[in-house]
């Protein structure tokens, strides 16, 4: 299935807007640090303006991501049901995404299948 332009901007602004938000960045924090106003995070988080290659690498540096984050899931993911998801489940992955110890990971993981079956 071939993607228009306009569905790969709305994408990339949807994962800004994930990505903004599971590091506790509002629209104008994000805007001051990479010298726009809120108004454009808003634009790019809606995908009515594109990203710009060196306005991604800005982001990426900010947010503490790789490039590749912006498009992750492009290509098997549904983009209106990617934005349903719920911030506090974002974020939860996000800080999950980041852990270094395996181990640690891997309790955390465990911890949540067990409450999800209801064993907490």
């Amino acid at each position: 299935m071939k993607r228009t332009t306009e569905e790969i901007d709305r994408h990339v602004g949807a994962k800004l807007r994930i990505l903004r938000e599971a590091n506790g960045f509002s629209q104008a924090s994000l805007a001051n640090r990479v010298g726009l106003t809120f108004q454009q995070i808003q634009k790019y988080e809606h995908g009515k303006n594109r990203v710009s290659a060196s306005r991604l690498w800005q982001f990426c540096e900010e947010l503490h991501v790789t490039p590749n984050d912006f498009f992750e899931g492009l290509d098997n993911k549904v983009l209106a049901h990617q934005e349903s998801i719920p911030p506090r489940v974002v974020k939860t992955a996000w800080h999950l995404h980041q852990l270094r110890d395996s181990g640690v990971k891997n309790s955390m993981l465990e911890l949540i299948r067990h409450c999800k079956s209801g064993g907490a």
